[in-house]
């Protein structure tokens, strides 16, 4: 689960500006149906996490886990990345109560 979860911060953290990027064109995204394929992906992480049928509670956990990981790779741009990832690593895990 750990090496999961370093992993999604790795790939936020380093494509991190491209990610605010998208944001703002968020319309543009919808018209392309990309928002469909991210939120598809969003659930087989989610999968990968919680198993393929999780319950109400760890699927809120998993989206909160990821959720949060992504925006804290955001919102620290001037953080040292050793210690961001440590910081957010640790409490998506837990979020997901591990």
């Amino acid at each position: 689960m750990r090496e999961l979860i370093e992993g999604f911060f790795d790939f936020n953290y380093r494509h991190r500006e491209d990610v605010i990027m998208l944001l703002t064109e968020t319309p543009t995204l919808a018209d392309l149906g990309l928002i469909d394929k991210a939120l598809a992906w969003r659930t087989r992480l989610t999968e990968l996490i919680s198993g393929p049928e999780p319950t109400l509670e760890q699927a809120a956990r998993a989206i909160l886990a990821l959720g949060g990981l992504q925006d804290v790779c955001m919102q620290f741009p001037d953080a040292p990345v050793d210690e961001l990832k440590a910081a957010a690593v640790t409490a998506a895990l837990d979020a997901l109560g591990r």
